[in-house]
């Protein structure tokens, strides 16, 4: 989208300079948020406006699914790791109490 800005801009018949235009970045984060107005960019450009702006929703999603699925397989890991320490130290803990016990007998 941030390369596909440009040529929609140049679509538009504004007397505006490239150099002289706001920033993408900030309308890039807004669509993230679902902050758009989908005419506008249909009104610029009929056949690129659409194809960029499902390609970066579609790539957003994605990447945030990949985030997500990364944050919750980090903590699957260290709930898993901490089980089987805790399982080890358990089984210890059992092997000592047994063995004092049997001594004890």
């Amino acid at each position: 989208m941030a390369i596909g800005s440009p040529l929609i801009a140049s679509e538009r018949h504004d007397d505006c300079d490239l150099a002289q235009s706001r920033p993408i970045s900030p309308d890039l984060v807004q669509m993230v948020l679902g902050i758009f107005d989908y005419a506008e960019l249909e009104a610029s450009n009929h056949i690129l406006a659409p194809l960029l702006f499902t390609t970066f929703v579609v790539l957003v999603v994605l990447i945030l699914m990949n985030i997500f699925l990364a944050i919750l397989n980090d903590a699957f890991s260290v709930v898993s790791e901490r089980q089987k320490r805790a399982q080890n130290l358990g089984g210890l803990f059992k092997a000592i109490w047994y063995k004092k016990v049997s001594a004890n007998d």
